[in-house]
């Protein structure tokens, strides 16, 4: 199954997709575009199938034919529009080859909201190892790893739930950082993401 799955993946690949928890920074009209577009390589597959929930409601579900006639690959291309607020949006996508679907993407949780940037040294980290900060909140985001390590940063592109208390580790945006997030979140009524980029 690993083997076959791997294998998948290499048939089926994406340029632009969402990923589970991230947060797109709303445009002029409270909204954001969430698009997802790649390449198939394999003419085993036929369709793709493209599933879009709002809060667990199916909203979306469209099918693309793919064509092969370009150097025998099929691009792909289909674009969304989430609202800045308190919504989850759910992405599914699955390949059909006539007999059986396989889904070939997952992106759960995505919100639509305000991104924010700490900067500066040791106040600016506010790290707590031990007790005594605010605990996460599922709408407060961050993003990747504030590691002083550059190839250990770069290579984290995940997202998570902000941390306060746990130093230069994944999603860490500090105590007050995440004190005011949590203060943004609940004023606004949006979705927050912080990523704390000072260094003590």
């Amino acid at each position: 199954m690993l083997l076959w799955t791997t294998h998948l993946k290499a048939q089926v690949t994406f340029s632009n997709a969402p990923s589970r928890l991230e947060l797109f920074p709303r445009a002029g009209d409270d909204s954001a575009t969430v698009v997802l577009s790649g390449q198939v390589t394999s003419s085993q597959w036929t369709k793709l199938i493209f599933t879009y929930h709002k809060n667990n409601v199916l909203t979306d579900s469209s099918i693309i034919d793919l064509d092969y006639s370009n150097n025998f690959t099929s691009p792909f291309n289909k674009t969304y529009r989430i609202k800045a607020e308190k919504s989850l949006y759910n992405f599914r996508v699955y390949a059909y080859n006539n007999v059986s679907t396989v889904r070939v993407l997952t992106a759960d949780s995505v919100v639509c909201g305000d991104v924010f940037v700490i900067n500066g040294q040791s106040n600016g980290t506010a790290n707590a190892t031990g007790g005594g900060t605010d605990s996460p909140n599922f709408w407060v985001r961050s993003f990747g790893n504030p590691s002083v390590t550059a190839s250990v940063a770069q290579a984290d592109t995940t997202w998570g739930l902000a941390q306060g208390n746990t130093g230069s580790q994944p999603y860490s945006i500090g105590v007050w950082g995440i004190r005011l997030a949590k203060m943004l979140a609940d004023t606004f009524n949006l979705p927050i993401c912080f990523i704390n980029g000072a260094r003590p």
